[in-house]
């Protein structure tokens, strides 16, 4: 909007609501003002709380490493009870994240689905695909999920005993 010269000020309540939502602002606009708001946002599975929850029971740290605005990131971290949310990443500054830890000394697993989390898998000690995300994805990891109930992830991690879930 910014780019094209069209102000946004009146609508900042909508939007500042819309990311405490979690949700992601998109504009529709004519050639010199806003006409319309759309909030979307990629549903939270109704087992995700959960299954969070048992890694942290087991001592594992989990980290949310995301593309998205960090505001967006952080709402949705805390809807799923995560305190440590790195959020604005590209593909590239994610597999940077994870690689930082390693030098740390930690072992680190990745879950991830899309074509964007593919380098980050790669660099994970243990990387978890979702075996409906992008072929990319399941190609870069080492374990792969078939089926999308998330609990699963706690057998290969507990196995495999990494110190951070991202």
């Amino acid at each position: 909007m910014q780019t094209q010269g069209i102000n946004t000020d009146a609508h900042q309540a909508d939007i500042d609501a819309m990311t405490q939502r979690g949700e992601t602002a998109i504009y529709l606009a004519n050639a010199d003002s806003v006409q319309a708001l759309i909030g979307v946002s990629d549903p939270i599975r109704d087992d995700a709380i959960d299954a969070i929850a048992r890694l942290q029971q087991q001592g594992l740290e989990v980290i949310m490493l995301s593309g998205d605005h960090p505001d967006t990131a952080n709402a949705i971290g805390r809807q799923l009870g995560i305190d440590h949310v790195i959020a604005g990443v590209l593909p590239d500054g994610k597999s940077e994240q994870i690689q930082s830890l390693q030098q740390q000394g930690k072992c680190v697993a990745m879950v991830g689905d899309g074509i964007n989390d593919a380098p980050a898998l790669a660099q994970a000690d243990v990387g978890v695909a979702m075996g409906s995300g992008s072929d990319i994805a399941i190609e870069s990891a080492q374990i792969t999920l078939m089926h999308q109930h998330l609990g699963a992830w706690q057998t290969p991690l507990g196995y495999l005993k990494p110190r951070y879930v991202i």
